[in-house]
């Protein structure tokens, strides 16, 4: 009740529509670098709940820092970009990175930041394709304590982990 939540890749907002639904008041904080997407989150937020827990950033998760925050995140939670597997659009500010290294250099500087803001014992939750599960998580590992991993089942037969880990 009545705590943060920070999604750190805030993409088309189903992690939104559940944070602003749930009955613990909660607040939610996302960053989105990819304009269009920045602007229909906010739309979405104001056309189906008009009250202020909602805070929208047109920024990337690898330079969204803030300092009144520190400590104050309850959970992290989050599908980030699966670097050149799911690329919507082709602005400066996406994750498109040159190079794999980047790529992991991003991640890196995402999982400091949140670990910056995420109170001691909260949750990181990164919900990713297994092709980059071991690199992320080893990165994530760093910063936090691997706990347990769920998988995402599809009707395709296609399962992507979910990874749970603590501060």
């Amino acid at each position: 009740p009545d705590g943060i939540v920070y999604d750190y890749s805030a993409g088309f907002g189903q992690r939104l529509i559940g944070a602003m639904a749930s009955k613990n008041n909660l607040q939610y904080i996302g960053v989105e670098p990819w304009i269009a997407s920045f602007q229909n989150l906010n739309k979405l937020y104001r056309y189906i709940f008009h009250h202020h827990r909602c805070n929208i950033y047109n920024i990337g998760s690898e330079d969204f820092y803030q300092e009144d925050l520190n400590e104050k995140i309850c959970l992290a939670f989050s599908s980030p970009p699966y670097f050149d597997t799911e690329i919507y659009c082709k602005e400066q500010t996406q994750c498109n990175l040159s190079s794999y290294e980047d790529y992991l250099n991003y991640w890196d500087k995402t999982c400091s930041n949140t670990s910056k803001m995420l109170k001691p014992n909260g949750y990181f939750i990164v919900n990713i394709s297994e092709k980059y599960k071991d690199d992320l998580v080893t990165i994530a590992s760093k910063y936090f304590n691997y706990d347990y991993e769920l998988y995402l089942s599809y009707e395709n037969d296609k399962n992507e982990p979910i990874i749970i880990m603590k501060k």
